[in-house]
């Protein structure tokens, strides 16, 4: 059951207490007609003095929306009781000059010379919704530094290519990937042959601008799938998703072919690459303890490519090639 709204019996005690508010305030009739606006009102829908009595409510209200309010307004005049709107909505209201702005808005029947009016109390969020803006950009924009630190935490500086740590990081998710599809992962390590002599007989910045087109290489070679990464000095590290051994060998070649055919302006250079493949079928692929093992294949691999000549491809479960 409704409580009656209190009854207001003295109009000028109540137009002072309107005045004193330090928000919106007005009193509107039982037909919706403004009865009462304060200074406040009037500032903030930038209306002269006096200007907003006996009109309607709606002209407080966006066109598109008076239709909608009429009918929240009836349906209030029905069950008029104390609340606050606008706290869990979008609410905008209008000025004079056609800006619309948020408010929320606090309803309270009253009696005034025995008949029901509302009195309605408006809150200009504009500085409240800024804040929010501006709160919500900083956050997005502390993400996007959030991001681009952890990418450049992953990133080798010299090749723009990712890193040994970035590198495995990649190999555990594949590792996943690999026990939860059965599906092969293989790994090559490629190391650019005879670097230090390179270093010595054309400096550092010239054995950088090698590592650089050898980065630059391999990220044309590889394919959409396949993750390349420098992982220290003159070695370079290829994870090849969903790939078996023969064709670990036969995208190794790739990449040793397409280095050894670049052009190379001081003196050729080339890498060997050593060749690991993960099979699912294999008890335990999916232990951490494969993380070490593949490196430590790979490298073997790598290590019998060095000693059979360089400038070639060995898989640590194949028979060298030639």
């Amino acid at each position: 059951m409704t409580a009656d709204p209190p009854d207001l019996r003295d109009p000028a005690l109540l137009q002072l207490a309107f005045q004193a508010a330090p928000f919106a305030m007005f009193l509107v009739d039982d037909s919706g007609s403004i009865v009462y606006a304060n200074g406040e009102a009037e500032r903030l829908f930038l209306y002269e003095s006096g200007a907003l009595l006996g009109e309607s409510i709606e002209v407080l209200v966006p066109t598109e929306l008076r239709d909608m309010h009429r009918e929240h307004r009836s349906e209030y005049r029905d069950k008029p009781t104390p609340r606050r709107m606008g706290t869990n909505r979008d609410l905008v209201a209008l000025r004079s000059d056609g800006t619309e702005f948020p408010v929320e808005i606090g309803l309270n029947p009253v009696q005034v010379d025995g008949r029901r009016h509302v009195l309605t109390a408006v809150v200009d969020l504009t500085q409240r919704v800024l804040s929010q803006e501006f709160l919500a950009a900083q956050l997005r924009d502390l993400a996007t530094m959030r991001d681009e630190l952890a990418d450049l935490a992953a990133t080798d500086e010299l090749t723009g290519l990712r890193n040994r740590r970035a590198f495995l990081d990649q190999l555990g998710i594949q590792l996943e990937m690999c026990a939860r599809t059965t599906r092969p992962v293989s790994i090559l390590i490629l190391d650019v042959d005879r670097f230090k002599e390179y270093n010595d007989d054309f400096g550092h910045l010239e054995g950088d601008e090698v590592l650089r087109r050898v980065a630059a290489t391999l990220r044309d070679a590889a394919r959409a799938s396949d993750f390349v990464a420098r992982i220290g000095g003159e070695e370079f590290a290829i994870i090849l998703p969903e790939t078996n051994d023969t064709g670990a060998i036969t995208l190794g070649e790739r990449f040793r072919q397409r280095v050894a055919s670049a052009h190379w302006v001081k003196r050729p250079v080339t890498v060997s690459v050593g060749a690991t493949t993960l099979n699912p079928s294999e008890p335990g692929s999916a232990e951490p303890s494969w993380h070490r093992s593949l490196l430590i294949h790979a490298d073997r691999a790598l290590y019998e490519s060095k000693t059979r000549g360089r400038n070639r491809v060995c898989h640590h479960e194949l028979p060298p090639s030639k």
